[in-house]
């Protein structure tokens, strides 16, 4: 059960790496990765890309102007185009297992946009920051499976 779990959380975590983080971003491919995988691979692969984004960010503003918090609003926008079309689609009439699915990625999105305006807010500005140090971060490592 743990090796087939890894091997779908390696494969659905590839997946949304695909398109997450992508500037054209197809919502139909979203809400089929949801549907195609278990809720709690959705939730772990979503918390993973959402802490390499945000590392991302907190690197090339800790390289560049300390200042700039450009970096981090990208962060936010792919926080936001994801919670809305959730909302979207949980406005529609879906499968139970479905709606429950989108229902805790909604809760999942919703805190990681709050720590990122918190972040933002603070003036956040290195990976090595107390206030990103003391957040929940996900790390996926490939060289395991």
């Amino acid at each position: 059960m743990r090796v087939s779990l890894a091997e779908w959380l390696t494969e659905s975590f590839h997946e949304l790496s695909k398109f997450y983080l992508a500037d054209q971003f197809d919502p139909s491919v979203f809400l089929k990765w949801i549907e195609q995988y278990p809720s709690q691979l959705v939730i772990v692969a979503s918390q993973i890309i959402w802490t390499q984004s945000v590392e991302k960010a907190l690197s090339t503003i800790e390289q560049n102007d300390r200042n700039d918090s450009t970096p981090l609003d990208n962060s936010l926008k792919h926080c936001l185009r994801a919670l809305e079309i959730l909302a979207d689609t949980a406005l529609q009439d879906l499968p139970q297992s479905q709606r429950r699915k989108c229902e805790h990625l909604v809760t999942e999105i919703v805190h990681q946009r709050d720590l990122i305006r918190q972040l933002i807010k603070n003036k956040t500005s290195s990976v090595k920051d107390f206030e990103w140090l003391y957040q929940m971060n996900f790390y996926f490592n490939s060289s395991y499976y």
